[in-house]
């Protein structure tokens, strides 16, 4: 069976490009990247996600933390890459916060290089299609962000870099992907 449906990707870019890149450039620090899932408290409305989303932008932003945010109406699957002292500090508000519950970090690691460099936070819902590299078995129909490994985990968040990269040259545009 071929599916053919859109993911709908949403590219919070910085309001001040030039002060995101500069907060982007690290030096010597050590760059790091942490991915989580977690279960969403009550249903995810846009109202939250764009609550998540605007205080996601402003304080990325501030540190130069990028990433990427895929949910449903269960789950939040969240992926962030910046300088190892302020993923941490993310880390500490996001285990603290009452919208979602049963956090399970996935994947905590040194990075080489940034994959999430020209925005402060990607998002899309993962129930608008079935995107094969979301799931842990090409035969899945459900979302669940659980059951990846925390190789699997780092290869969706890869992936969706490379989507990203190729198929959204410019600021604040969004992106539909054709999913078969």
């Amino acid at each position: 069976m071929t599916l053919n449906r859109t993911i709908v990707w949403s590219f919070i870019y910085s309001s001040n490009a030039d002060a995101f890149r500069r907060a982007m450039q690290i030096g010597g620090a050590v760059l790091s990247q942490m991915i989580y899932a977690s279960r969403v408290c009550a249903p995810a409305s846009s109202e939250t996600i764009n609550e998540i989303l605007q205080i996601s932008r402003k304080n990325n932003q501030r540190v130069g933390i990028g990433g990427v945010l895929l949910y449903d109406e269960r789950y939040f699957f969240q992926g962030v890459e910046g300088e190892r002292s302020d993923v941490n500090s993310l880390l500490n508000r996001l285990v603290k916060d009452f919208r979602h519950t049963d956090f399970h970090l996935l994947s905590f690691k040194s990075l080489s290089h940034r994959h999430f460099s020209r925005w402060c936070m990607a998002t899309a819902s993962a129930v608008m299609a079935r995107a094969p590299f979301l799931f842990k078995h090409e035969d899945s129909t459900e979302f669940d962000p659980y059951t990846l490994s925390d190789h699997h985990a780092v290869a969706v968040l890869g992936h969706i870099a490379g989507l990203t990269r190729e198929q959204c040259p410019t600021l604040g545009e969004e992106l539909h992907l054709e999913q078969r």
